[in-house]
């Protein structure tokens, strides 16, 4: 489901429905400039909790959203481009398994670190 907001109506959302799903970290922010058509002419996927100053340098952080949403970005800038559709489904399959497998952070009911996820992450795509 897409719900198109102002930045500050979508913040409220994900701070109210996201507490639901144990973690805003499954959230999904996706900004697109669009030319007079309507078409995309850039795109930026983002972590919508922000940046979290407090868990910097604590290996701690939730990488999940950085790891799913990057595929967004190509499908949506370069629709129809083989090499990044393959490039985005080969990482959303990685993310995906990984946390299928439990290899999860601390908010996701896991104990890996992001380092840990991220390699383990990387691992699967090159192993594919």
């Amino acid at each position: 489901m897409v719900i198109p907001t102002l930045n500050r109506d979508g913040d409220c959302l994900s701070d109210l429905v996201l507490a639901m799903f144990g973690s805003i970290a499954g959230a999904e922010s996706v900004l697109l400039a669009l030319d007079d058509e309507l078409n995309p002419t850039t795109a930026m996927a983002e972590a919508p909790h922000g940046t979290a100053p407090s868990l910097e340098g604590k290996n701690v952080a939730n990488p999940w959203r950085c790891c799913s949403r990057a595929p967004r970005c190509s499908n949506t800038r370069d629709p129809g481009d083989e090499r990044a559709e393959e490039a985005s489904r080969t990482l959303r399959t990685a993310t995906l398994a990984t946390a299928m497998d439990g290899i999860r952070s601390f908010d996701l009911g896991g104990s890996a670190s992001t380092s840990e996820v991220v390699d383990e992450v990387v691992a699967r795509m090159r192993n594919r």
